[in-house]
């Protein structure tokens, strides 16, 4: 079936499968992000995805509820990934940095023990 045609009949057969499967996708990809708002951006990730892509389902493969959590687990795990992918931003002092190594180095720290 093909969906975001933009008739009547389509739009209400979306309505349907939100109805019906929002709440389950909702629920999944909360449990896999722990963040009640990531996870509503990834519930409307993934719907619009479904809706704008003219996303085909074949019932051959599985069911619509399996393909629909399909996308959804999908988008989760990219929302994870974009997160992993931020690391903190640091900002050394320069002179700290320089004082805090002068000391390492005056005190012995990288000789040898039989230097120290």
């Amino acid at each position: 079936e093909r969906l975001g045609d933009g008739n009547d009949r389509i739009g209400r057969a979306f309505e349907l499968l939100y109805d019906r499967h929002g709440s389950a996708a909702f629920s999944l990809a909360y449990r896999m992000v722990g963040n009640r708002g990531a996870a509503e951006d990834i519930v409307q990730e993934a719907f619009l995805s479904i809706w704008r892509s003219g996303a085909h389902f074949d019932s051959a493969r599985g069911s619509v509820r399996s393909w629909t959590l399909g996308v959804v687990r999908n988008r989760s795990i990219d929302a994870l990934r974009r997160q992993s992918g931020k690391a903190p931003k640091l900002d050394f002092d320069d002179d700290a940095v320089t004082a805090t190594l002068a000391v390492v180095i005056h005190r012995g720290f990288f000789a040898p023990p039989s230097a120290r």
